[in-house]
């Protein structure tokens, strides 16, 4: 659903409105920035796309979106609308950057998400029916947890086992040593006894 919560801000003839393409902003699904551009209040910026850059910032990461034009009107968009698609992965909030330059002047501009701008990405267990499943980044974060401790548990067994293996040949070694002790001890006793039946 298109946004209705955005930042607008008015740099030199420049005005700029800021947020996410969809809101609300539910962490796992397909959205972006969305970026509406006119001069004087009412003359669509048709070519930002080549002279601005867009950032998306989250904590301390940060990662640079293709900022493409959304002029067609059947996909929701008009003249001076642009997006930047993105996955948000993590709940919070997002902070998009704007540089580059605009009708002769520097952008070097910062939006943060929060209740007097855009919305900030939520999970969205609040509106999943009728399981609440977990998101891709919950999913990642058991899989930090548990993977060590499976790997440890696979090696421990790896060790139990060839300490199994070494034992079980060991007493191998030691059965087939015993057998050829008896079998020498069977063939000497054939060899005496032999030589006690014999006449002299």
């Amino acid at each position: 659903m298109p946004a209705s919560a955005h930042e607008e801000v008015k740099l030199g003839t420049v005005d700029f409105e800021i947020g996410f393409l969809n809101e609300p902003v539910y962490v796992g699904f397909q959205n972006g920035v969305f970026l509406s551009i006119h001069r004087d209040g009412e003359r669509p910026v048709t070519n930002a796309a080549d002279t601005l850059n867009v950032e998306v910032e989250y904590g301390t990461q940060t990662m640079q979106v293709a900022l493409e034009p959304n002029f067609d009107a059947d996909q929701g968009g008009a003249p001076g609308d642009y997006v930047a698609h993105f996955i948000p992965t993590r709940p919070g909030k997002y902070t998009f950057h704007l540089s580059g330059s605009m009708a002769g002047q520097q952008i070097d501009q910062s939006f943060t998400s929060g209740p007097t701008s855009f919305d900030e990405a939520v999970d969205p267990a609040s509106v999943e029916f009728p399981a609440k499943d977990p998101t891709t980044g919950q999913l990642a974060e058991r899989l930090d947890r548990d993977i060590p401790r499976i790997q440890l548990a696979v090696l421990t067994r790896a060790a139990r086992a060839q300490r199994r293996a070494s034992s079980a040949r060991t007493l191998a070694v030691v059965g087939v040593a015993l057998g050829a002790l008896g079998l020498l001890t069977g063939v000497a006793a054939l060899v005496v006894a032999a030589r006690r039946g014999r006449p002299a």
